[in-house]
């Protein structure tokens, strides 16, 4: 009995000495969607790699029902720290962007901090997001 007292004060004594890794939510709305066609798919990346559009290297994927107006996702449980989405407006469903013989996007697509997009994809610093609270609300405007 006086071993199961001191394993038991040892590990709640541990617990609070032990930093335990703090967790968020990142709330993504998704506006400016023309059409209730197919779906309205996010990758979530925690760096570099593979962002934009490689989802195999991304750390989530979700998917949601396309409606026009808006959308909203919920990535939880993210330990605090950098992050970038990048969002296809899926609207035929095959599962990647469509685009034309100059390889321009056909289908809508947006990127988190909306950054301006000219001649090339946004880097992985340009949309990136601190997650650094309980949750952090991103808006995310889809272009066409």
């Amino acid at each position: 009995m006086k071993t199961f007292f001191i394993l038991s004060c040892s590990l709640i004594f541990l617990n609070f000495i032990i930093p335990k890794e703090e967790r968020g939510t990142l709330k993504v709305t998704v506006t400016g969607i023309d059409s209730a066609e197919g779906l309205i798919r996010a990758a979530l990346f925690q760096g570099e790699e593979g962002f934009p559009d490689d989802e195999a290297k991304s750390f989530r994927t979700a998917s949601v029902e396309a409606k026009e107006d808006k959308v909203i996702f919920f990535f939880e449980d993210l330990p605090y720290g950098d992050y970038a989405i990048s969002l296809l407006h899926d609207e035929n469903e095959n599962g990647k962007m469509d685009t034309n013989i100059f390889s321009y996007p056909k289908e809508a697509y947006g990127i988190s901090n909306n950054p301006e997009v000219v001649l090339s994809v946004p880097s992985y610093q340009e949309a990136m997001v601190e997650l650094q609270e309980p949750q952090k609300n991103i808006l995310i405007h889809l272009r066409n």
